[in-house]
């Protein structure tokens, strides 16, 4: 049909022809067609009449024999007529190459405005008018796709362009794949730049769905530059530092193998080999053969000359790694040397490692000791290398951060050991060598800790015209922290204020520091009374809807950990304090929570449904706590011993609860699969249901027991 439609337009277009002026459109049109295209008599026939192109009916009715009476007009008057009107040159059609070459200087003036909508406008045109693109053509729509981060549209053009190798002698070079790399260099989608290179490695075409194509030999040798553009694509600043995927850090590793064992001679590897490969094969976190081989080789003279840069990745390698005393090593060999570091790279890397583990001073002290040593130029192995941020005063701000967050979860953990066993604050090996252990809410602003925070704020205010995202969430965090502290001095709703500035500045906070602040309130000494929980359950919930609105994926068990945890009164726990009307309230609250867990399709765990089980101990709301507790059975949970000991406590403040774990609960333990045993604790709590329900018989089994446990543990 496309065929014949062809033929059509053909015929209408030597119809209006100056060539009809000479003879008659049916004695014209056949003898073009039939001479030009080959095509039976009946065939033509057929196109002409429904083409219509004619008026007259006579003309149509045109027969198969009438053509051998016409021949001899046709061959001499035709002939003539096309010699003096030649259709080829006329000046209105141009050689697609020509016309290929037009819409390619174009293009290349719109890429150098950065117009790029006009370079994309410009090649549907081209395709519009079935103009086959030029292999240049294509290399302008990859640099597009370059500099618009887009790897998807990349991998589209380039399977377009080995589609087109069928049509046209086009074939990509080495330059080709050159662009691509560009693209996946740039690009964001961690995987998807996976996917290409490892295709190219094995010799396939990426994301060409035939599979004859795809395991096509793609006639490029993987030669050094193309190895180096490959890990240079793969280990950004931007790409390493977005990610914390072990996977992604996994398969860079495994590339780098793949290339050494392929390239066993290392000699003819230049500086930036060296380099790329370090630094690909420093990636991965863990223990690496490779990474201890090349280490061994590249600090021996006979291989290679230990330059800044390469002193530099491996500085930096061995810190991703934590083998921070080699780090440190190298990094005084590096000035002993050469007196310089030629990148903050490294040394950010090996202030974070100490930054995370909250040791302030010693970030400190690096950061006085090799500060001076920076130069002012940075790598320029991508545009990407060069945009990523190295702030030491972040780095410096997260390290105090850190060092308090490890104080305050510490003094959190030790709070609910007192509230469950009942006794004063541990004292510990642990809380011993923190050197925050010292902070009480009397001193906390006059410690040097606190003053030298205030310091480094002071600093990060002058040389910064206003905060970046990174300082307002490191400074919304210390501030939530200190609030455990000191919640006088530190109240949250000016965290929340911080949160709100920050948006105002155009700044949205990210999902973690949300999250401490809903942890920061669930744990807050502000609310220090079972009145004040409703109001506290309040605010978390404003929080929550706040993370809604930001656009955050709450299908996080998580999140409705910390909602739940805000139900709980922190002081008044499991008490008898009659607070009638407030339980009914918060009651309402879980069950609004249990809702919103529902609503957002989160699954609940064994901690969420241990809270929940607790919770509805607190508020005595104990036909709910059964209920918890025969779900998980039909769940599939496994009611381990702290079910059985949050159960029991809960009970003791209920008569009837209390009988029901001594009569019932306390058999259940051996029947579970696999078993519970209880300690001494558990037998603590059961003594306790006998006072309750004045039970002196069971009392005097359990208390017969506990003195059987202890004879028998001493022997």
């Amino acid at each position: 049909m496309v065929f014949q439609t062809r033929f059509a337009s053909t015929c209408l277009k030597v119809i209006r022809s100056p060539l009809t002026k000479y003879h008659s459109h049916n004695i014209i049109t056949q003898y073009f067609i039939f001479q030009k295209y080959n095509v039976q008599n009946n065939s033509l026939f057929r196109i002409l009449s429904n083409s219509r192109a004619f008026g007259n009916d006579n003309y149509i009715s045109i027969k198969t024999s009438s053509y051998s009476t016409h021949e001899h007009i046709l061959n001499s008057a035709a002939n003539n007529i096309l010699l003096l009107h030649d259709i080829s040159t006329t000046p209105e059609i141009t050689s697609q190459v020509d016309k290929a070459q037009i819409h390619l200087e174009r293009m290349k003036n719109f890429l150098d405005t950065n117009n790029l909508e006009a370079v994309t406008k410009e090649f549907i045109d081209l395709k519009e008018k079935n103009i086959l693109p030029t292999l240049e053509i294509y290399h302008i729509l990859l640099q597009m796709c370059h500099k618009a981060s887009d790897l998807n549209s990349a991998l589209e053009i380039f399977s377009q362009i080995y589609n087109d190798t069928t049509k046209s002698s086009i074939s990509p070079t080495k330059e080709t794949y050159k662009y691509l790399l560009d693209v996946v260099e740039v690009s964001s989608d961690h995987f998807l730049s996976l996917h290409v290179l490892k295709s190219i490695v094995n010799g396939q075409i990426p994301f060409i769905k035939s599979s004859k194509i795809a395991y096509k030999n793609l006639n490029i040798k993987l030669d050094l530059d193309m190895w180096n553009s490959i890990f240079r694509s793969l280990t950004t600043s931007h790409k390493l530092y977005s990610t914390s995927d072990l996977n992604y850090f996994k398969e860079v590793k495994e590339l780098s193998e793949i290339f050494l064992n392929s390239n066993p001679n290392y000699h003819n590897f230049t500086e930036e080999t060296w380099r790329l490969i370090i630094r690909a094969l420093g990636t991965y976190p863990g223990p690496c053969k490779k990474f201890d081989e090349i280490l061994q080789k590249i600090q021996s003279l006979e291989q290679t000359v230990m330059t800044p840069t390469i002193y530099s990745e491996l500085i930096w390698a061995l810190s991703r790694k934590s083998l921070v005393d080699l780090a440190i090593k190298n990094l005084d060999k590096l000035i002993l040397q050469y007196n310089y570091i030629p990148s903050r790279e490294p040394l950010y890397i090996l202030l974070s490692y100490y930054a995370d583990l909250g040791v302030y001073q010693e970030a400190e002290y690096l950061i006085n000791k090799y500060f001076k040593f920076i130069t002012i130029h940075e790598q320029s192995e991508s545009s990407q290398q060069k945009s990523w941020q190295f702030n030491f005063s972040t780095i410096l701000m997260k390290a105090y951060v850190q060092a308090l967050h490890k104080e305050i979860s510490f003094r959190i953990k030790n709070l609910e050991e007192q509230i469950k066993k009942n006794t004063s604050l541990i004292t510990s090996k642990e809380n011993m060598n923190n050197p925050l252990n010292y902070l009480t809410k009397d001193n906390f602003t006059q410690s040097s800790f606190y003053v030298s925070w205030k310091k480094l704020l002071n600093e990060v205010k002058l040389s910064n015209s206003k905060y970046n995202k990174d300082h307002f969430e490191l400074t919304i965090r210390f501030h939530i922290l200190s609030n455990q502290i000191n919640h006088q001095e530190f109240p949250l709703n000016e965290a929340l204020n911080m949160i709100y500035e920050m948006k105002g500045d155009g700044i949205e906070p990210t999902f973690e520091t949300f999250k401490i602040l809903l942890e920061g309130h669930a744990n807050s000494p502000e609310y220090n009374s079972s009145k004040q929980t409703l109001q506290r359950i309040e605010n978390t919930l404003g929080i929550f809807n706040m993370m809604k609105s930001f656009g955050y994926d709450m299908n996080n068990i998580e999140i409705f950990q910390t909602l739940l945890d805000s139900c709980i009164p922190k002081y008044e726990r499991f008490t008898d304090i009659d607070f009638k009307p407030i339980r009914l309230k918060i009651k309402e609250k879980i069950k609004h929570i249990n809702n919103l867990i529902k609503i957002h399709k989160a699954k609940h765990n064994q901690k969420s449904m241990l809270t929940l089980l607790e919770l509805y101990g607190c508020i005595h709301s104990f036909s709910e706590m059964r209920h918890i507790w025969f779900d998980m059975f039909l769940s599939g949970y496994h009611r381990n011993l702290n079910f059985y000991k949050t159960f029991i406590k809960a009970s003791s403040q209920n008569i009837r609860e209390s009988t029901y774990c001594l009569d019932v609960l306390r058999h259940q333990m051996s029947k579970e699969y696999p078993p519970v045993y209880p300690d001494l604790e558990t037998y603590n709590l059961l003594l306790k249901c006998c006072i309750k329900c004045d039970d002196l018989i069971t009392k005097k089994q359990i208390t017969n027991h506990i003195m059987k446990h202890y004879s028998s543990s001493q022997k």
